[in-house]
């Protein structure tokens, strides 16, 4: 609800559905994501908040709990050959949606301490490869 909330917030600057996202977002307990999955939603929701909000407070939260889940995303246990391995079943799609909190969080100053990846925020002369892909996302 939260997810979809903030989305019609961008869609129509409407305060009412931004209202309701951050209400969905503490009701939903999305402070602690596990993951950013086809039922999971709470880092995206984390980072569109924080790119919509005006509320400085509230930006720290949202800033926060990303840097929360990116820092959990980056010190998963891996593979032998370097994939963060979250789960049995969906090993790539968790690890790639991870990657994408991640950088698309870097564009936001989300940092974390865990890895030097994604600390200091993307370098600016990659973002313009990125955004074709994440301005077809509205990011």
């Amino acid at each position: 609800m939260a997810w979809a909330a903030a989305f019609l917030y961008e869609a129509t600057q409407d305060e009412d559905y931004l209202k309701a996202a951050e209400s969905w977002y503490e009701q939903g307990g999305l402070h602690q994501a596990w993951a950013f999955s086809w039922d999971s939603k709470g880092p995206g929701v984390q980072l569109l908040l924080l790119k919509l909000t005006k509320d400085e407070g509230k930006r720290a939260v949202y800033k926060r709990d990303a840097e929360n889940f990116v820092g959990g995303a980056m010190s998963k246990e891996q593979t032998p050959k370097g994939l963060a391995y979250w789960d049995q079943w969906g090993s790539n799609r968790y690890a790639s949606n991870g990657a994408f909190i991640a950088v698309v969080g870097s564009m936001y100053d989300v940092q974390t301490e865990v890895s030097p990846l994604f600390s200091p925020p993307l370098d600016p002369s990659l973002r313009p490869s990125l955004v074709p892909f994440l301005s077809c996302l509205r990011w």
